[in-house]
């Protein structure tokens, strides 16, 4: 099965199965549901012979909260694959949850924006600069 989701009133498809795959295949889905997709508990991650294949952002519960977490942490981290190996990881700051879990909800979302934003502030006392985030 390929996990296509429906787009809009008219129903078109975000991403068409293989044709040639559909035709050898006994049943075909057309598309997956939200709900499906999040109950899945698909990997993050899933290695190839040549290349990952990374989850899509869209696929997240709540791709707002992601966007915004990888552009927080990018001072600190730099690149997405960083971001995302630390957003996979239990964080003693965070109670022991992951920030990748955190973010399915905007409580959750919330805790971790806090924690980044603490941790830069404190990098930046540490650094000895001005604190340009207390004003």
């Amino acid at each position: 099965m390929i996990p296509t989701r429906n787009v809009g009133a008219g129903g078109d498809l975000e991403r068409e199965a293989n044709v040639s795959l559909a035709k050898l295949a006994h049943w075909v889905r057309r598309h997956i549901l939200d709900e499906e997709l999040r109950a899945s508990q698909l990997p993050d991650v899933v290695p190839g012979r040549r290349r990952a294949s990374i989850k899509p952002h869209s696929w997240y519960a709540k791709p707002h909260h992601l966007a915004k977490m990888l552009e927080m942490a990018r001072p600190v981290l730099r690149g997405e694959g960083e971001i995302l190996k630390w957003a996979r990881r239990e964080s003693v700051h965070l109670g022991g949850r992951r920030p990748i879990d955190l973010i399915a909800t905007d409580a959750g979302a919330a805790e971790v924006f806090d924690y980044i934003e603490s941790y830069i502030r404190e990098q930046i006392e540490k650094a000895g600069e001005p604190d340009d985030l207390s004003s």
